[in-house]
């Protein structure tokens, strides 16, 4: 999933959207749009941070809830798989907070704060969730935290875990 902004050739508006892309079964992608956050009144940067503060963890978790619901319909009701996995993305910045922190970077840029995003896909693709965890949190951690909370959301009755290096 991915924040876009997008004008149409009926409106002169900006659109500030939440997308998903998926692969269909012919492997073509698609985007579709999951929520609407609002309308960007200008182009700049400052506009898109501020419709982003309206992200709150009601919208994240309606975002989840109705990839999941979208992944499903797509697959015909059954998803009885899933791929787990972590990577870190780090921000031009050298001032940490509780959440950017520095860590073990994957991008090898240890002097720049960073946070974790552990993503949860589909065994076609399609993502369905995600996690964001401190900069410094070591991804084998995260399964504490993830494993539980997808047997509680997706309802799961068997968890098989395989993992690489990393986890």
């Amino acid at each position: 999933m991915f924040i876009r902004v997008k004008t149409s050739k009926n409106s002169p508006k900006k659109a500030v959207q939440i997308v998903e892309s998926y692969r269909t079964p012919d492997g073509k992608v698609r985007q579709r749009i999951v929520r609407h956050i609002g309308t960007a009144l200008d182009e700049s940067l400052d506009s898109i941070y501020r419709m982003m503060d309206l992200i709150d963890e009601d919208v994240i978790s309606k975002a989840n809830k109705l990839a999941y619901r979208s992944a499903k319909k797509l697959l015909g009701d059954e998803i009885s798989i899933f791929f787990y996995d972590c990577t870190t993305l780090y921000f031009e910045s050298f001032s940490d907070d509780d959440l950017k922190r520095y860590g073990y970077s994957k991008d090898m840029k240890f002097n720049q704060v960073q946070v974790l995003l552990g993503l949860l896909i589909t065994s076609q693709g399609l993502p369905i969730g995600y996690e964001v965890f401190s900069g410094n949190e070591y991804e084998g951690a995260t399964l504490e935290v993830i494993i539980p909370k997808l047997i509680e959301r997706y309802n799961l009755k068997r968890v098989i875990f395989t993992a690489d290096s990393a986890m």
